[in-house]
């Protein structure tokens, strides 16, 4: 007799459960006056309590998917095909292809599969048309879809059971950006403590003390509130927790960081733009670990800001570290998010695979994903640029330089970090933009091991670039991120 391999475990075993307000929340170890407990290491599976799917259990499936496609010649269109399966042929399923970009469909097709026996490879030619004339900055994704053929007792027809996906080589440059001198002059007062800068209907003041942006409104629209700010920490997952990660980040401090900043004056550049720079050191009260962060806002006549960030850490902090990256505070307005990159789930540098490229689009509420045990989620990996709007289209654009990692929610990282349940959540007003450079991988620590190497966010030298700029109703965010952005400051 033989077994295959299990997945242990299958679903959160909470139970539902109401507090005093009638909240609905799952309970687990320790909630009904039991000594001793486990604690939430019941709520370990792949299905939420509810049925729900768990983004691991999407991930999990992309894993192990029958059919798996590998790029041979994209200039010709072919593919190698791969049978998964140990004893079935692929005459069950039908094959669809894509050509997209942009979030569009340019292009589409049905594809025959050939023969494939068990565990057989064979080359297929896709017949789509080469993209002879690539839009400027554009990106263009061949996609593949394997769906069942017929319906079966466990899923209908059209269900899909594997995919892929190619970034054809259709090469083409950044879009060019309005030259600096041909756009009005920053405005700009300095006093001690802040620095305010103006231009055509949108007005910024920086802080000086504490090295960020206090105030933004563009058009009468309030962009920003606070921010950038850097970040070190995040809500600790269940395997940072059981994994030993978050005992040796509280030891050396990441929770606890304080920030002195030393702001210079600005600086008029010969282009009309003014760059604020910063410095600032970041650590915990007492200790010689820190980190040295070099910042520079560059402020453009169009009301856009370049933030380029450099980090060395010194001395002696943990061997990793569980984010490095900045946040925003921004008004409740801007509740409205697209962006461009995996999507349309949670993604992580060790945890990506089920999210394809393209444009998306939900409600900041829609982001979060509500684990039994509230902890760090939402984030979306791979980004090129994210855009929070009002219901008009106005709002603000956030474009990775070359890309970043965004997560947004109703609740502070804090929030998510004090909570036990969900219900002891309350969700904010404000919105807590993350942008980050990178987080550290989720592994497998609360019942098997830590992330590879190759995805521990390890205490090195960085750099973080990405720019800030308004949009007006009418604006789209797809094109406006393929602009050429201003030059680097270091």
């Amino acid at each position: 007799s033989m077994q295959g391999a299990f997945v242990w475990e299958w679903i959160d075993q909470g139970i539902r459960r109401r507090d005093a307000d009638g909240k609905e929340y799952f309970a687990y170890g320790g909630d009904f006056g039991d000594e001793p407990n486990d604690g939430n290491f019941v709520i370990d599976g792949l299905l939420f309590p509810d049925r729900t799917p768990s983004p691991g259990l999407v991930e999990y499936k992309k894993v192990l998917e029958p059919v798996q496609a590998e790029a041979e010649d994209l200039d010709a269109g072919t593919v190698r095909l791969r049978n998964r399966y140990d004893f079935l042929c692929l005459d069950h399923l039908a094959a669809e292809w894509t050509v997209t970009a942009d979030g569009r469909t340019l292009q589409r097709g049905e594809l025959a599969l050939p023969p494939l026996a068990p565990g057989e490879v064979k080359p297929v030619t896709i017949p789509f048309r080469a993209v002879s004339e690539p839009g400027t900055g554009t990106d263009y994704w061949l996609n593949l879809r394997f769906t069942l053929a017929r319906d079966f007792p466990w899923a209908p027809k059209g269900h899909e059971v594997a995919w892929a996906q190619f970034r054809l080589p259709a090469l083409s440059a950044k879009k060019p950006r309005a030259r600096a001198a041909a756009l009005p002059p920053v405005e700009f007062r300095q006093g001690a403590s802040e620095i305010e800068l103006r231009g055509d209907e949108w007005r910024i003041v920086f802080d000086r003390v504490r090295g960020r942006i206090c105030s933004w409104r563009h058009r009468g629209l309030e962009l920003l509130r606070s921010g950038p700010e850097m970040c070190f920490w995040r809500a600790p997952t269940d395997n940072d927790r059981v994994g030993g990660y978050v005992q040796e980040w509280r030891q050396a401090g990441l929770h606890l960081l304080h920030s002195r900043a030393e702001c210079a004056p600005a600086e008029r550049r010969g282009d009309g733009e003014v760059s604020i720079p910063v410095r600032l050191r970041i650590g915990p009260a007492g200790a010689p670990q820190h980190f040295d962060c070099r910042q520079v806002y560059t402020v453009c006549g169009n009301g856009a800001v370049r933030v380029d960030v450099q980090v060395t850490p010194r001395g002696p902090w943990s061997p990793t570290l569980p984010r490095v990256g900045m946040r925003l505070t921004l008004p409740p307005a801007l509740e409205r998010v697209r962006w461009y990159g995996r999507g349309p789930g949670e993604s992580y540098a060790d945890s990506r695979h089920a999210n394809r490229f393209g444009v998306y689009a939900a409600r900041v509420a829609e982001l979060h994903t509500p684990y039994v045990y509230p902890q760090e989620n939402g984030n979306r990996a791979e980004t090129r640029w994210v855009a929070l709007q009002a219901d008009g289209g106005a709002g603000l654009l956030a474009v990775g330089l070359p890309e970043l990692n965004f997560s947004a929610h109703h609740y502070s990282m804090e929030d998510l970090d004090a909570a036990r349940h969900t219900h002891e959540l309350a969700s904010r007003e404000e919105i807590f933009l993350h942008l980050d450079y990178r987080q550290n991988g989720l592994g497998s620590g609360s019942c098997g091991p830590r992330p590879t190497a190759e995805y521990e966010l390890k205490p090195e030298k960085f750099r973080l670039a990405f720019l800030l700029r308004p949009l007006v109703e009418g604006d789209d965010p797809v094109e406006l991120g393929k602009e050429s952005p201003p030059d680097p400051a270091f």
